[in-house]
């Protein structure tokens, strides 16, 4: 792979030190890798381990600049053909983000930080992919953007266990350096970082200075560099020391890239922060040199510290509890190499960020439905849509809102819900998907139902930059599917109503799930599914039942606009102690175990759910040679609309030889049908013109 990373600058910092790694570790697994930034001393570094580095602002805010800036980004990334590009804070996230509108280079976002929620900020949940540095980091940007959390992937700041290993520090470092500042059987204390007034450095000097009065050999130890705009600040902090009298037992150290061995010198290492740290690297690297911390109770810091074993919290801005905590972690002891090796290694770390960009890499399926009922199209779209995220895609499904089936989608589908109308009729519908298309660039969108196809067939042709599948879920009118470039067919009896030559059936499936026991009726009990609707003509059945010649009853569960008309009927016919509607049931395994025979007496069906969940789980099943029927089932078990009554004598007559049929056709079932076995075949579909 070819990932190019941007920056604004590469000076000292977390941020900065993190691109340095990661880059490496990337050249050492045989990517090339890019930084692009506005330059500082860590460049020399990057180039030593083998990255390239491109000088560009993409550090200044000048809003006038900013297109110039742009300009010449895109020029430079049009150039590199880069695979990846991975932007780490919210100038160059922005200026990649417009660079990249017409070059469609997989976007990934680190978000390092609690920016402030605006407007601006939201460019970094925008990613194709979005990596949080902690748990922290992820539920806030969950919380004020509303990032899918399919998009997100938390990644700690890994850890150089090479460079902050106990075994192998600069001794003559260590040695040197506590001879400069006189820390010879002294209780050091540390604190690590940029000096600025997040780091809330006046806490620790007060609390430096507490310390001193029962621990008159105590040094608090403040390493790292000041910018040129933080002057005022450190002349704040130096006129704090003085006016505390512990000019003493407090040394401003600067900078240093000896970091490991100063912290393994160190007693204690504090972080004092005010604002929550994403992650708290400094911690981390402490702990790993076996080290206790001392931090303040949020942020990043909260995944890292196992209280009373390898540190504890302080309050915000509380002087006297971080004495009291830096007292009690002084007597802590623990391998805490151990503990970072194995939850914040530089290698987890590098791994998952490759996962990561893998993920981005490959192909996107989107898959479109517009209908807000559930039923048994529905049902196949959802379960498709979850079974395809166990294979190498990124899925996405697109759905109207307030659909009855939102719920039912894993969260490792990306659903995205059309706020416009869905009426074929909407003048703004296919510019809403045009532009979900365009944003997500899949390599396959996958269409369900006439509605759907119409729209992405229009889109397909004016863009022309996917494959496009549509599924054709019944046999009723549609000539559409026989202009769409790879249709597919849920049964036979819809492929027939297609007239194009590479027409592919791929049959609906169902995840078995086992029945409860339920109190199974002494009497011969018959069941209807499905939605109340003419076309199922359970009206027929009911006329039926007063002219069987045997005690039995009639269950029929579903919902629909039928409902009132069956009730009166059945009420007008006086079956009420024979015939139940019970409505929508959501356990219909147990329901149809509990039964004698299942009844499919439909007009017309595309599939038919029932009679695939009639094999799985009834004891017996007739139905109507809709669907699937003749290919599923045994001619016995087919019968015509006007041969209802008889059928139903006959399976009572010869019931245990329709129980033997329906057992060994549930093997096949089984085996065949399955939703795995669906998926599998479309899988094999998507793959053949990829």
């Amino acid at each position: 792979m070819k990932i190019v990373q941007l920056i604004p600058e590469l000076h000292e910092g977390g941020v900065e030190r993190g691109v340095i790694e990661l880059s490496r570790e990337m050249v050492k697994h045989g990517h090339e890798s890019i930084v692009i930034s506005n330059g500082g001393k860590l460049v020399v570094q990057l180039q030593k381990d083998g990255s390239s580095h491109i000088q560009l602002d993409v550090c200044s805010k000048n809003i006038l600049t900013a297109p110039w800036r742009i300009f010449k980004l895109y020029q430079t990334l049009k150039a590199l053909k880069p695979d990846i590009v991975h932007v780490r804070s919210r100038v160059p996230a922005w200026m990649a983000y417009l660079a990249n509108q017409c070059l469609h280079i997989p976007f990934i976002t680190t978000v390092h930080g609690f920016n402030s929620v605006s407007s601006y900020s939201r460019i970094m949940s925008q990613g194709e992919q979005v990596i949080c540095v902690s748990n922290a980091i992820k539920h806030y940007i969950q919380k004020h953007y509303n990032t899918p959390l399919q998009k997100i992937t938390v990644i700690p700041r890994g850890i150089d266990l090479e460079k902050f290993n106990p075994n192998h520090l600069d001794a003559s470092f260590i040695q040197g350096f506590k001879h400069q500042f006189h820390l010879e059987d002294r209780c050091v204390i540390s604190t690590v970082g940029r000096i600025t007034q997040l780091k809330d450095l006046e806490t620790f000097i007060e609390a430096i200075a507490m310390l001193k009065e029962d621990f008159p050999n105590v040094i608090g130890l403040i390493v790292g560099g000041v910018r040129e705009d933080k002057q005022n600040y450190f002349a704040s902090l130096q006129s704090l020391v003085e006016s505390l009298n512990i000019s003493k037992h407090i040394h401003f150290c600067g900078s240093s890239d000896k970091v490991a061995e100063i912290y393994s010198l160190s007693d204690v290492v504090v972080s004092s922060s005010k604002k929550p740290e994403s992650f708290g690297r400094s911690v981390a690297e402490a702990i790993a040199l076996n080290t206790p911390v001392v931090a303040t109770g949020h942020g990043g810091v909260l995944d890292i510290i196992c209280e009373g074993i390898h540190g504890y919290f302080t309050k915000i801005g509380d002087a006297k509890d971080l004495a009291e905590k830096i007292i009690k972690a002084k007597e802590l002891h623990f391998d805490g190499y151990a503990y970072i090796s194995q939850n914040f290694s530089l290698k987890q770390m590098v791994d998952v960020t490759l996962n990561v960009y893998q993920k981005v890499l490959q192909p996107t399926l989107c898959h479109i439905n517009l209908s807000a009922k559930y039923g048994g199209a529905e049902k196949n779209f959802v379960d498709t849509c979850n079974e395809l995220t166990n294979h190498s895609f990124t899925m996405i499904a697109i759905v109207p809102q307030n659909t009855e089936y939102r719920e039912r989608f894993s969260p490792l589908v990306n659903v995205i819900e059309l706020s416009n109308s869905t009426s074929r009729h909407n003048p703004f519908l296919k510019r809403s998907l045009l532009n979900i298309i365009k944003k997500y660039r899949p390599a396959i969108v996958h269409s369900h139902s006439a509605k759907a196809t119409e729209l992405i067939y229009s889109i397909h042709q004016d863009l022309g930059t996917f494959k496009h599948f549509a599924t054709k879920h019944n046999d009723r009118k549609g000539s559409i599917f026989n202009k769409v470039q790879y249709p597919i067919a849920v049964s036979g009896v819809v492929a027939h109503s297609i007239k194009k030559d590479n027409v592919a059936i791929v049959f609906n499936g169902l995840t078995y799930k086992q029945p409860q026991p339920l109190i199974k009726s002494d009497v011969f009990t018959l069941l209807c599914v499905g939605r109340l609707d003419p076309i199922k003509q359970f009206d027929k059945l009911i006329d039926v039942m007063p002219h069987l010649p045997f005690t039995c009853k009639l269950i029929i569960a579903g919902v629909g606009p039928q409902k009132e008309a069956l009730q009166e009927q059945i009420t007008k016919l006086n079956l009420n102690d024979k015939v139940e509607l019970i409505g929508f049931v959501e356990d219909i395994p147990s329901l149809m175990a509990s039964i004698d025979l299942l009844v499919v007496n439909s007009k017309s069906e595309g599939f038919s759910y029932t009679i695939l969940e009639g094999l799985f789980y009834a004891p017996a099943l007739i139905s109507t040679p809709v669907g699937i029927a003749k290919e599923a089932l045994i001619p016995d078990m087919i019968f015509q609309e006007d041969d209802l009554r008889e059928k139903i004598l006959d399976v009572k007559n010869h019931y245990e030889a329709y129980q033997s049929q329906q057992l060994l056709l549930r093997e096949k079932a089984l085996a065949s049908y399955t939703t795995t076995a669906a998926t599998e075949q479309l899988v094999s579909l998507y793959r053949s013109v990829l």
